[in-house]
């Protein structure tokens, strides 16, 4: 990432946070921002960096002292989740209808043949509802002819 196109790009954010309209906070305006923060990340920048790349271009607490790269970080991390919670919602609602009529195509399309198992089989199965499994659900169902 080429220095001018940093210096273009933390201009942006630094008007974003000190609009017409007084201070925003800054996790909004690190949502808005969150791939330039994230490509100084991949270019090797360490929160120190950011923050004083930050308080170049005016973006400070509210006593106006430079932000701690834990404040930086930790305002990042929150900017991040809430920008990939958005992703998965939207694409959830996006993608919603399609997997609905792709399981209603399937649902009618496909037959499932499924074998019993034979009654003199040793081994226990899944299927087998021989035994406890039949003893269970007759307690069961006494149980609930009583509370009734």
């Amino acid at each position: 990432m080429k220095q001018s196109e940093i210096n273009k790009r933390a201009k942006k954010l630094a008007e974003h946070a000190n609009s017409s309209i007084g201070r925003i906070p800054l996790e909004r305006v690190f949502e808005k921002h969150i791939s330039f923060l994230e490509e100084l990340r991949q270019f090797g920048a360490t929160w120190a960096q950011i923050a004083q790349l930050l308080f170049t271009y005016g973006i400070t607490q509210k006593s106006g002292n430079r932000l701690h790269p834990n404040q930086v970080r930790v305002s990042f991390v929150r900017a991040q989740e809430k920008s990939l919670a958005h992703c998965k919602t939207t694409s959830a609602i996006t993608l919603q209808p399609q997997r609905i009529s792709t399981e209603r195509r399937l649902k009618a399309s496909t037959t499932v043949n499924v074998k019993e198992p034979p009654q003199n089989s040793t081994q226990p199965s899944a299927l087998n509802t021989s035994g406890k499994e039949s003893e269970i659900r007759q307690r069961m169902s006494q149980s609930l002819k009583v509370r009734k």
